[in-house]
């Protein structure tokens, strides 16, 4: 695929986010207040790019570059970003689209504790297949151990395992963040009609922190780690022995996301294992019922 196109033009998204498109790269402004007409320019090395604000709201931006693709990771050609946020961190995404130039709903893909593999980027690559523009990309750093082959790692970012499985969680809130604002930005995005996977803790990260931007959500293997409960359509796939993540758990959100009236679908197959979308045996059904659900609550 070819480099992501770039747009030299300020454009509302959703009537309160402004997107200031250059040459080389592009800047979102925060989405949660009412957008402004003027774009300032940015001061120091990044001043060739323009710079998007919102007015009444904490000056919050995410600026997106082209990037090569990382030389030894095995995964399907796709459009490399490379985007940086409110943390200040870079995070390196994969885009992939149809092949064609109308707008689509996008897909954002969220990975496990594990970091970024190759096989989530073929996933990924299906998903756009079946009419989506789909984001994947790094919001937690991979073990240094994992082949790099099959892992890509993403140096500066939170350790995807340290701490408690609450701790990762909260702690990608603002990574999570950026990969959904950098997507609301992209050429040919319907960008009020944005979906989530996440697996294993990439699903708790999309489950615990609201978005209005997000539409619905599919939970391969967890729950949420915040209070409350998640508002939109939620689907939550698992295996009823799973050894990483307490299954009882994920029942108990499916549980209150239903006595709180919240739409919640799940799907629980037997077994001692770890992420249905994943498994040999399991993964058919397991995509046939993300696809099926995210047509339904994104088309």
């Amino acid at each position: 695929m070819t480099a992501p196109a770039f747009r030299g033009r300020l454009l509302r998204v959703r009537g309160s986010c402004c997107v200031v498109v250059a040459a080389a790269a592009f800047t979102v402004g925060a989405c949660d207040g009412g957008a402004s007409d003027s774009a300032p320019r940015a001061s120091g090395p990044d001043a060739n790019a323009n710079t998007a604000t919102t007015a009444g709201a904490k000056r919050s931006t995410v600026r997106v570059a082209a990037a090569t693709a990382p030389a030894a990771f095995d995964a399907p050609p796709a459009e490399w970003l490379r985007i940086t946020g409110a943390s200040g961190k870079a995070q390196l995404v994969a885009v992939y689209r149809p092949n064609d130039s109308d707008p689509h709903p996008a897909i954002v893909v969220l990975h496990g504790t594990g970091g970024l593999p190759a096989w989530q980027l073929q996933w990924a690559a299906e998903l756009a297949a079946k009419g989506y523009v789909v984001v994947s990309g790094c919001y937690l750093d991979a073990p240094a151990a994992l082949d790099p082959e099959a892992f890509l790692a993403c140096p500066g970012l939170p350790d995807g395992l340290a701490g408690s499985s609450r701790s990762k969680v909260l702690n990608a809130k603002t990574s999570y963040r950026a990969i959904l604002d950098a997507t609301t930005g992209l050429e040919k995005v319907q960008a009020d009609t944005i979906g989530v996977v996440g697996v294993s803790v990439g699903g708790g990260v999309a489950l615990s922190f609201d978005d209005p931007r997000v539409k619905a959500i599919v939970a391969d293997s967890y729950y949420r780690e915040t209070p409350g409960t998640t508002a939109g359509p939620v689907l939550l796939l698992g295996f009823t022995e799973d050894p990483l993540v307490s299954h009882d758990k994920v029942v108990a959100f499916a549980h209150e996301q239903q006595r709180q009236g919240n739409p919640v679908e799940s799907k629980y197959y037997p077994g001692a294992l770890h992420l249905p979308l994943n498994r040999e045996h399991t993964t058919q059904d397991a995509k046939a019922r993300t696809i099926a659900f995210l047509d339904r609550h994104l088309r």
